[in-house]
């Protein structure tokens, strides 16, 4: 096996293309399945991806009770966005071992994200009671709890649900920014933007690279009226990350509330161009529809509005009931014109959640 220990060296200190000469060689010689394993993660660190597939599928052959090769195959196709094909091999590998608390987490994980919450919770929930110590599933369960808010639920209460998972996630690693950056995002939720604040700055002091975090900090100081210091936020975190849409959303907003409809608009059409997907441009097109309407230039109002509805915005429950309160569109609500689109709206089937995954600015890491 000394070759073998060799093999394993240069994978550890990242020597990734020659610990793939390595294993192959002692593969050569060798029936070792384990061997694949290692060869196949040392593939996939050298980004050579399909031979790292290859290797995962041959170690599922060669030892079919080894519980790692289908977990390594169920985060590569994830990662692809082969959800069907992740959650096939994340249930193999705990039909193999059933204690296996990191496939329950990383299975949940792809049911979020295909928008199973309640799947998703019971598979984070079946991590935890495998493992009480296992912080990111808290902190997992906790962004589940959020998104499988129902519309008949109280909101608040499923928020604070969601807030106590996270606080159990920093119970269990007290250096878990992410746990504090999403307890954060919570508190901004519930208007408590002190607490917000603290767990922000503290999720900002273990991870100063985060974007998002910065970003939850312009949202707290935009909320407080604190324009001037909520932009510094903002700009610091577009200079951290300049594919973030919500920063665009968020300054719009801002600029909006202040009468600067200019600047606005220019804010909207850059989330816009950043191509975050058709329902998220959607609900750009209905912030550029009340924008349109507050500064009287109706018929644009209605191109965005036709275009919101057209990438299915106000099939989300919490868009239309915003739709039907907004003050922008109070001057139309008599209109024939404004009352047929409204007929139009109200007969459309609405998601059953209260917030979007992908409508909303919080977001799983």
């Amino acid at each position: 096996m000394l070759q073998f220990n060799e093999c394993l060296a240069l994978k550890k200190r990242g020597d990734y293309t020659d610990a793939v000469v390595c294993f192959t060689k002692f593969l050569q010689n060798n029936n070792y399945p384990k061997a694949y394993l290692h060869r196949g993660y040392s593939n996939l660190y050298a980004k050579e991806e399909k031979n790292a597939i290859a290797d995962f599928n041959q170690l599922i052959l060669s030892d079919p009770k080894d519980k790692e090769g289908p977990f390594a195959l169920g985060g590569i196709y994830f990662r692809k966005g082969a959800t069907e094909l992740a959650i096939q091999h994340f249930t193999l590998a705990i039909q193999i071992d059933p204690f296996y608390s990191e496939a329950f987490n990383d299975r949940g994980l792809v049911q979020c994200y295909v928008g199973n919450f309640d799947r998703a919770l019971e598979d984070f929930q079946k991590a935890i009671s495998l493992d009480p110590s296992f912080a990111m599933a808290y902190n997992n369960a906790g962004a589940a709890r959020y998104y499988n808010q129902d519309i008949a639920k109280p909101h608040k209460k499923d928020i604070r649900q969601a807030k106590e998972l996270f606080t159990k996630a920093i119970e269990q690693l007290p250096t878990l920014a992410l746990a504090y950056r999403n307890r954060g995002a919570m508190s901004i939720f519930l208007k408590d933007y002190d607490l917000a604040k603290s767990d922000l700055e503290k999720s900002l002091q273990l991870n100063p690279q985060d974007a998002l975090t910065l970003f939850y900090l312009g949202v707290v100081h935009a909320d407080n009226g604190n324009g001037k210091i909520a932009t510094n936020y903002f700009n610091k975190s577009i200079a951290k990350d300049a594919n973030l849409p919500f920063n665009y959303e968020e300054l719009g907003n801002m600029q909006k509330r202040l009468k600067r409809y200019d600047a606005a608009m220019n804010n909207y059409r850059k989330a816009i161009n950043l191509n975050a997907g058709t329902l998220y441009s959607g609900l750009i097109d209905y912030r550029i529809a009340l924008l349109c309407a507050e500064t009287n230039t109706e018929d644009r109002m209605y191109q965005h509005l036709k275009k919101a509805k057209k990438a299915q915005v106000f099939n989300d429950q919490q868009v239309y009931r915003d739709f039907l309160k907004a003050t922008e569109l109070k001057k139309y609500r008599t209109e024939k014109r404004f009352q047929r689109f409204q007929k139009k709206l109200s007969k459309l089937k609405k998601t059953n959640k209260f917030l979007n995954p992908q409508l909303g600015w919080f977001r799983m890491s």
